[in-house]
């Protein structure tokens, strides 16, 4: 007996290490392929994923759409602007947590509690409505904000060579259920280190000259032709495309900060017709993982095809 159950361990630890290790496998190979295929660093399976969403569920009428015809060709589209004065009030409460930089602290992320999600419920609706009106006939299933956070980044010292806060290009690893969106809380020029997006036209060549691998394997350069970069006025709103374009947070110069509101959305494939989901699956993020980062081919299908019978 005592042997049998042995075997049956010893069978059940290598059945667990080499799962692990082929997934590994799976997961470098995943974004390894994918610079070559599609441009990007996605994952490879996530990117077949996308590609099948838009040739099959996603809207062909979108011609006259100045937004949707923007976000398809550059990769990104600045949405209308939340009013200073609505950044100005949500600034006012989340100062009151007093965010204040740390030795070896270069990123503070902000609480979003009740007083702040009610705030941002209301820049929501009053204004991004368009946004959320256009994106739900495109995607053809209900478009919602599906996760929120607030974050400030400081300067990291030129000497420091980890990733700290998205410094390094990358595309971000969900399918294009994710909408991202970035909404400035103060002014940002180039010294507050805005977001580096390459330009879709000059995703092959940057991938070329700085002979891109992964994220952490890459040569530097600073030809600004490649890039988007979203400096830009407090209140500005930018949709971008962040899981097929490669992208990074900018360098902050010394004494300088960035604030930024990150909303991200959902198409949203199940039966539910209200604005938003429930505060307790808004604040953990649990439906942007369910849908937008399915585990597993098996998920991934399931994800896909109630999207498509929607």
């Amino acid at each position: 007996m005592d042997v049998v159950i042995f075997k049956t361990q010893k069978m059940q630890f290598l059945y667990k290490h080499y799962l692990h290790f082929y997934s590994n496998l799976i997961d470098k190979l995943d974004t390894i392929i994918s610079p070559a295929v599609f441009q990007n660093s996605n994952f490879f399976s996530y990117n077949i994923y996308n590609y099948l969403f838009q040739k099959n569920i996603m809207s062909k009428d979108y011609d006259n759409n100045d937004l949707i015809a923007g976000y398809l060709k550059q990769g990104y589209v600045k949405l209308n602007n939340v009013p200073p004065n609505e950044i100005d009030d949500l600034v006012s409460i989340l100062d009151k947590q007093n965010p204040l930089k740390t030795n070896k602290n270069y990123l503070y992320n902000y609480e979003i509690n009740d007083v702040v999600l009610n705030k941002i419920k209301v820049i929501v609706n009053y204004y991004l409505s368009d946004f959320l009106d256009n994106f739900s006939k495109f995607y053809k299933m209900r478009v919602k904000l599906g996760k929120i956070r607030i974050s400030r980044n400081y300067p990291i010292p030129k000497n420091h060579n980890k990733e700290v806060y998205s410094n390094f290009f990358h595309s971000d690893a969900f399918t294009c259920n994710l909408l991202r969106v970035f909404v400035n809380l103060q002014d940002v020029s180039e010294t507050e280190g805005p977001m580096i997006l390459v330009k879709n036209d000059k995703k092959k060549l940057f991938l070329k000259e700085t002979n891109y691998k992964t994220r952490y394997k890459y040569d530097k350069i600073k030809n600004k032709d490649h890039y988007f970069i979203n400096s830009g006025s407090k209140g500005d709103v930018l949709l971008c495309n962040t899981t097929e374009n490669l992208h990074r947070a900018g360098d902050i110069e010394e004494g300088k900060h960035r604030d930024m509101l990150f909303l991200d959305f959902l198409a949203y494939p199940f039966n539910d017709t209200s604005d938003f989901l429930n505060d307790e699956l808004l604040l953990s993020g649990e439906m942007i993982k369910k849908i937008a980062k399915p585990k597993g081919i098996k998920n991934l299908i399931e994800i896909y095809k109630k999207c498509k019978n929607k």
